[in-house]
């Protein structure tokens, strides 16, 4: 066993009582726990004769950082596909070589994955066709998944393999995209992705595995040590699987997950964080589900001992779940943790108000600005900007909030997202308009807040808590640019991670 740990002589934030920092002078670690936090001279007594020492020189310590809500498995799969992100393919012909590329080393037959395509930053500013994903791979299907998630394009092969026809009716809330001259199918699926995960082979165990351990690595380099996922298919299956990768060590991160409203409806229960996931969809005219189903949901998840975590992105789809959680009797309503929205990309303060009225939380994703943040100048209502993936608004209604990647929509990064929080700059530099969060509260909407949301006891650097931690350079806060941000050494139960 090794001996304790003191760690000193820089600048330690505990979170004890987020969103304040609580600096202390020390720490000690004794078998992968925190043992004492404080002074120097209290932290030295604790640690008895035999102790090894580290004087930090001036860097700092913060809690490990949390991940609250991303999406393992399609993340994994996403690392394997063909890259059609709008740097690697800026127009539809550049999308389509790609996909060609890969189909020629695809046998005959066999699925071919593509994704991260946007249709409004391609060239074209449109979506591929089904018969121009033909053209690339006459002799596989195809299915491109947009990089929200929330939409797919499927060549004729994939279209035949799945059953899908020009008679094929629409689930509820979703769209499929025909030809205007005579209603055939062009291959274009609009919140879909239920409908096709029954219907498409999925990926092969080996497959999976190495895309885990890829997600693996990244977590690792952002300082994460615990996520959460919010799949909204997400059932007993889907959960093993994610177990059996973390008993393996394929995932060094502790793994909790909500489950699907399905899944719930079902007789299956969350396990950690007791949370299961709705989602409303505002395709059409007015959101899905109605309210008065989407109630009916909310009060069975409550009633049952569970916690509700809403999809919700656009300002109606905000106003519709509040509308569902404010006609819950209030004893349902409030949860400890409490129950979630998840996103509330444009929330403006009457809406942050309500939230905040019925003792709601927010899992929003600020990393979005750093990363998106110019196409959302271009594409966003001006008057929406201010109130757009902007933690601030909420916080200063009283919603606590915690910080999330979504990924795959965007790869984790919490320094991005922290800085996001500080500065709302976009990657070319320019300002998006709104309010801004303090250093503190960034820091706490990676960790102690997002850990509370997850429902884990992670985020805080307190005595008997998980030795796990960060270590940052002096003036790890001051980057101007990604490119200059430091990566940050992370300390998993009391052990240095090497990978």
């Amino acid at each position: 066993m090794p001996p304790p740990l003191i760690l000193h002589g820089g600048d330690i934030w505990t979170l004890a009582r987020p969103p304040r920092p609580c600096r202390v002078a020390a720490l000690l670690v004794r078998d992968g726990r925190i043992a004492a936090a404080g002074s120097a001279a209290e932290v030295r007594a604790a640690a008895g004769p035999r102790y090894d020492d580290l004087d930090l020189r001036g860097d700092t310590i913060l809690p490990a950082f949390v991940d609250p809500h991303l999406h393992l498995l399609a993340w994994a799969a996403s690392r394997l596909a063909v890259d059609c992100s709008p740097s690697a393919a800026p127009s539809i012909p550049a999308l389509l070589a790609a996909i060609a590329r890969r189909a020629a080393v695809t046998p005959p037959g066999q699925w071919i994955r593509a994704c991260g395509y946007r249709e409004t930053e391609l060239a074209e500013r449109r979506h591929p066709t089904r018969w121009e994903l033909d053209a690339a791979a006459p002799r596989n299907p195809v299915r491109l998944d947009h990089a929200s998630g929330h939409a797919t394009v499927l060549n004729s092969a994939a279209m035949h393999a799945v059953g899908l026809t020009t008679e094929t009716e629409e689930p509820e809330g979703a769209e499929i995209g025909r030809r205007l001259t005579d209603g055939e199918p062009n291959g274009l699926l609009l919140e879909m992705g239920g409908w096709l995960d029954g219907r498409v082979p999925p990926l092969a165990e080996s497959d999976l595995q190495q895309g885990i351990a890829e997600v693996a690595r990244t977590l690792q380099a952002a300082g994460i040590v615990a996520v959460q996922d919010l799949g909204a298919r997400n059932d007993r299956q889907m959960l093993a699987t994610l177990r059996r990768f973390e008993r393996v060590d394929l995932l060094p991160v502790r793994v909790s997950a909500a489950i699907g409203y399905e899944a719930f409806l079902h007789g299956e229960r969350p396990g950690t964080g007791r949370l299961v996931k709705l989602v409303i969809n505002d395709l059409g005219e007015k959101p899905l589900p109605p309210l008065e189903r989407l109630t009916h949901a909310c009060h069975a998840i409550a009633a049952a001992g569970c916690r509700i975590a809403v999809h919700c992105v656009t300002e109606a789809a905000v106003a519709h779940a509040l509308a569902a959680f404010a006609a819950l009797p209030p004893h349902l309503r409030r949860r400890h943790p409490p129950h979630r929205l998840e996103h509330a990309a444009i929330c403006p303060p009457a809406l942050a108000a309500e939230a905040a009225r019925l003792g709601l939380c927010a899992v929003m994703n600020p990393v979005f600005i750093a990363t998106d943040g110019d196409r959302y100048v271009r594409e966003v209502r001006p008057e929406s900007l201010p109130w757009l993936h902007n933690p601030a608004t909420l916080i200063a209604a009283g919603v606590p909030v915690a910080a999330a990647s979504d990924a795959p929509v965007a790869t984790p990064d919490p320094l991005a997202g922290i800085a996001a929080m500080v500065r709302r700059q976009t990657p070319s530099g320019a300002t998006v308009p709104g309010l801004t969060t303090c250093l503190e509260y960034a820091v706490a909407a990676h960790t102690a807040f997002a850990a509370r949301a997850a429902g884990l006891r992670a985020g805080r650097l307190v005595p008997g808590s998980r030795a796990d931690l960060l270590r940052l350079p002096r003036g790890w806060d001051q980057a101007e640019h990604c490119a200059a941000r430091p990566r940050p050494r992370t300390m998993r139960a009391g052990e240095w991670w090497t990978g």
